[in-house]
């Protein structure tokens, strides 16, 4: 799933798993959730100086909360060295998180879709 960009945005419905999945595959990143105020309003405050407070990337959940990130990320990715797999944004907002991901322009970025995972 890392692959060869460093931009990773999974999207899909409110409790598909997204969360999950992306906490266990992506044990050693630094988890960030949106859905904190606190964090929220940190991030929009100053999102460049924010990003760069995890230099070995992130995973930033529910990442459309939070639209100054996306341009952020994008100028963080464009001047700095990065690695496959950097950044992990997560989302159920597939409309909002996918109209993000064009400004990536596909070669940074790839886009998955979480369908809803079941334990049986």
């Amino acid at each position: 799933m890392k692959k060869d960009v460093p931009v990773l945005l999974l999207t899909g419905y409110l409790g598909s798993g997204k969360t999950t999945l992306v906490r266990d595959v992506f044990q050693d990143k630094k988890y960030i959730s949106f859905d904190d105020k606190n964090m929220r309003e940190l991030a929009a405050a100053n999102p460049n100086d924010f990003i760069m407070a995890f230099p070995d990337g992130a995973i930033f959940d529910e990442a459309q909360k939070v639209p100054e990130i996306f341009d952020a990320l994008k100028l963080h990715i464009d001047n700095t060295q990065w690695h496959a797999g950097k950044f992990i944004l997560t989302g159920s907002s597939q409309f909002k998180l996918k109209k993000k991901h064009v400004r990536f322009n596909g070669r940074k970025s790839r886009f998955f879709n979480a369908f809803t995972l079941c334990r049986i």
